[in-house]
């Protein structure tokens, strides 16, 4: 295709083709922009260019609308269902923590202890530590301290 009849045709469309696209989806630009790369990627000029981008956009936009709309019916979704974080019952399965137990111990470590390890053990992501700032021993410590008060008494 000819860059300047394409640069002529989005010069003269493409304010219309979005205000055209807004009506069925909130990423017009996107529809917009797609249409004229599917344009530019054609090996024959259809016969009606600005039509052709009219109905393409359409369609794409429809397209977009739905595919946002499905997206966000299964985010609403997931995000509404969660796994427990505990058991229910601590006597369900050996070795398994109760969790208001767990929370007491939590806090009652001291507060730099308490950041760096987060619900399973873990280092926590949201505590900013450099690579090599924390020494592993330092956190199994940590870890068997407070796994030793959840165990106390059993």
């Amino acid at each position: 295709m000819d860059p300047d009849l394409l640069g002529n045709l989005l010069d003269q469309h493409a304010a219309a083709l979005e205000l055209y696209a807004r009506q069925w989806c909130d990423v017009p630009e996107d529809v917009v922009q797609d249409a004229f790369l599917k344009l530019a990627a054609l090996r024959v000029l259809p016969e009606n260019p600005a039509a052709w981008l009219f109905r393409v956009v359409r369609n794409g936009a429809i397209d977009a609308g739905q595919a946002a709309r499905r997206r966000k019916r299964y985010e609403t979704a997931a995000a509404t269902w969660s796994p427990p974080w505990f058991e229910a019952d601590p006597d369900e399965r050996p070795g398994a923590v109760d969790p208001e137990q767990a929370a007491s111990e939590l806090q009652a470590l001291p507060i730099d202890k308490r950041e760096i390890i987060s619900i399973n053990g873990q280092i926590n992501p949201a505590v900013p530590i450099k690579p090599g700032e924390i020494q592993f021993w330092r956190l199994a410590h940590i870890g068997a301290a407070l796994w030793r008060c959840l165990t106390r008494g059993r």
